[in-house]
């Protein structure tokens, strides 16, 4: 697993402290004019919906950042997904976890009605 541990980075220490305080879900705009850059423990990652963005970050306090052009869009997770997958889809993304499911129901049926023709 990933160090996602804050604080190697102190010019960005005011900003991981404010992060922890930040509400779950509300989503924050931040212009790259006033933040160039994401502190070194935000790491690049696929786990979450892109919605457009250029790339998608991960970072403490159950931050996820997506990276347009000229802005940075963040918003607080409850749980991180890098350390309970399953944990994160039932508190942060049910829809991921309902549609899933019914996908796998549905591919169940197939297999079954599949099956049952053969006989």
């Amino acid at each position: 697993m990933t160090n996602i541990r804050c604080g190697s980075c102190p010019h960005f220490h005011t900003f991981c402290v404010r992060l922890k305080g930040l509400p779950f879900y509300k989503e924050f705009k931040i212009s790259k004019t006033i933040m160039q850059g994401l502190p070194k423990c935000f790491q690049e990652t696929p786990l979450g919906e892109p919605k457009g963005s250029l790339r998608q970050y991960r970072g403490t306090h159950g931050s996820h950042v997506l990276e347009y052009e000229k802005e940075w869009i963040l918003h607080r997770d409850k749980v991180d997904p890098r350390l309970d997958p399953i944990g994160h889809l039932v508190n942060d993304a049910p829809q991921v976890l309902v549609l899933g499911t019914f996908v796998v129901l549905f591919l169940f049926g197939l297999l079954f009605a599949m099956g049952g023709e053969k006989k």
